[in-house]
């Protein structure tokens, strides 16, 4: 070998401490460009097998959730590295005399030299904790500690796997040495120490961890909580919290003060928010929603009510201060388009124009043409996915994009609610307008409905009632007796072909199922086209939709959205209601 080469390897060698490998495999490339500048084809490639060695990424165990796998098994199995390669780092693990650069070929050969070193998997093993204990010293001395952890917690994982009580101590005293010398500003690391510790007192070694030794651990993290309580450092003194309770579950101790404590943090850090000098009463609402969710999840009823007002409060108030923020497109629809699609009902008699405004769809958002847009519009704007959206109403949220999917459905509903709105103002609008000036009134649509044959008679006095209030342009009298009525037409139309529409209560009691649910029973989904039982459940039930149903029901409407646009829509579900037949439905 060349000995520029030579020389050059012995630098790297000499090299006391890297903080990250990738150091080291970033040096090995100088050795690369050499070999080749002095065509030595052998020194090129020992070279490229350190740099992938030493590059390859890896997983922590203990510390790490899910963990699986030491190194990503993806560039492993495919045969990345060959038989030689791996019998080239058993001969390094011998030959070089760096620490850190040995420590990552024994980590390699633990889990991959089986069948073609000389070692066996324990003396492997042996060699590969001893080599993490002095790097997670060195990171230690190098204020560099979450990197000594991740060591520790392999040389800790090792040792389990070989059940050696030998190697078990030293990894102990490692670990208690940084335990004592930890500060209160650096108390955080107490999580991954403890969660350590945990691991060992669960294991079949768990006589190396005795309860002297527990306590110091959980003094560390008492230690920890208050300090992070008082320096209002909350997320960290929720972290410690727990842990608090996972050593609770160990110790089969009470858990219910880390419980509170947890949901009393998210309530402080409401008010808190880290310090910020103008706090958002949108923060504030985020956490109190944290907290209440936390004390769902372990039964803590006793703050429900407090935090359900005091979270109705933050976005009442968020709106009032202008934390919510219009944004607003436009564009262009021509006269001439409108009058286009308007004018073949102007043609007609009163009576047809009527009959045919409830039959005619292009009035209904066609499914598939939102469905493509909205994929298309998450593809090109996939950034704006990271944030997960909520949709706030009435002083509440009402709905919460969780994962991927949640977000389709917004998106999709906020797609169709803008076709909702651009058809129903620049075109059903103009149209009754013009209907209206040409004598439509509130007789033409009765009689429509009625040749239908399928209101009852109960129900038709109060109909005919919501639409004389619609063309006294009472809209807010009209919607309030039409949606309801609307409802209860649905429900007997559907009772009167053999659908059932109530649910069995205690004993033989029937009660009514609710709007929602009915609607979303699978028989009546698929007794309708998709298009309209989407159009009637947007309209009428869905929370990120208009949901006129039950915002009507709880006195939750704002007086400015029962508007002629929404009470013709309204009008429109009936007319649409009378194209269903018994017969069709059979």
């Amino acid at each position: 070998m060349n000995p520029n080469i030579v020389e050059k390897i012995s630098q790297i060698e000499r090299i006391d401490y890297f903080e990250y490998l990738f150091d080291a495999g970033n040096m090995f490339q100088d050795i690369v460009n050499l070999s080749k500048e002095y065509e030595d084809s052998e020194a090129e490639k020992m070279a490229v097998a350190e740099i992938k060695v030493l590059n390859l990424n890896v997983y922590h165990p203990i510390i790490n959730k899910n963990y699986t796998s030491r190194f990503d098994e993806t560039l492993v199995s495919n045969k990345r590295f060959s038989d030689k390669e791996i019998k080239y780092f058993e001969h390094r693990l011998t030959e070089s005399s760096n620490v850190v650069l040995k420590s990552r070929y024994s980590d390699f050969i633990y889990e991959y030299g089986q069948g073609v070193c000389s070692l066996n998997k324990f003396q492997i093993g042996s060699q590969l904790v001893n080599l993490m204990l002095q790097t997670a010293n060195m990171h230690f001395i190098n204020a560099n500690p979450i990197n000594g952890l991740d060591d520790l917690a392999r040389a800790f994982y090792v040792s389990l796997q070989l059940k050696n009580k030998t190697m078990i101590g030293h990894c102990n005293e490692l670990l208690f040495e940084f335990l004592t010398n930890l500060e209160e500003s650096n108390l955080r690391w107490v999580l991954e120490s403890a969660k350590i510790s945990r691991n060992v007192v669960l294991s079949p070694l768990s006589e190396s961890f005795g309860s002297a030794k527990q306590q110091v651990v959980l003094e560390k993290l008492e230690l920890a909580r208050s300090y992070y309580w008082e320096t209002q450092e909350h997320h960290l003194h929720r972290s410690v919290c727990k842990e608090l309770i996972e050593w609770s579950k160990v110790n089969k101790s009470d858990q219910s003060e880390y419980i509170t404590v947890i949901g009393a943090s998210f309530e402080a850090e409401a008010e808190h928010q880290q310090g910020r000098e103008h706090k958002s009463e949108l923060v504030k609402a985020s956490f109190l929603e944290r907290a209440l969710q936390h004390y769902m999840d372990f039964g803590f009823s006793e703050h429900f009510d407090d935090l359900k007002i005091r979270i109705r409060t933050a976005y009442e108030l968020a709106i009032a201060n202008g934390e919510f923020k219009l944004i607003s497109s436009s564009g262009y629809i021509s006269q001439e388009a409108i009058e286009v699609a308007i004018q073949p009902f102007l043609q007609l008699s009163l009576e047809n124009a009527i009959m045919h405004f409830g039959s005619e769809i292009m009035f209904i958002p066609n499914i598939d043409r939102v469905e493509t847009n909205t994929k298309d519009q998450m593809h090109s704007f996939s950034f704006s996915n990271l944030a997960r959206k909520s949709v706030v109403s009435d002083g509440k949220k009402i709905f919460q994009a969780i994962d991927d999917n949640d977000s389709y459905k917004m998106n999709f509903n906020q797609n169709y609610m803008r076709e909702i709105q651009t058809v129903g103002n620049i075109i059903m609008l103009p149209l009754i307008e013009k209907l209206i000036e040409k004598g439509l009134n509130a007789t033409h649509v009765m009689n429509s409905l009625r040749s239908w044959g399928n209101i009852n008679k109960e129900s038709e006095s109060l109909i005919k009632i919501g639409i004389e209030k619609f063309f006294e342009n009472d809209y807010v009298s009209s919607m309030h007796i039409l949606v309801p009525q609307l409802e209860a037409l649905v429900r007997n139309f559907f009772g009167r072909i053999g659908y059932a529409t109530t649910v069995i209560k205690k004993g033989t009691v029937q009660q009514e199922q609710t709007f929602n649910e009915f609607l979303e029973r699978k028989d009546i989904k698929s007794s309708m086209p998709k298009k309209i039982h989407k159009y009637l459940s947007f309209l009428l039930v869905e929370k990120t939709g208009c949901n006129f149903r039950n915002r009507i029901a709880h006195g939750l409407i704002h007086p400015a959205e029962c508007n002629m646009t929404n009470n013709i829509r309204i009008l429109h579900l009936y007319l649409l209601m009378t194209n269903f037949t018994l017969e069709e439905e059979k």
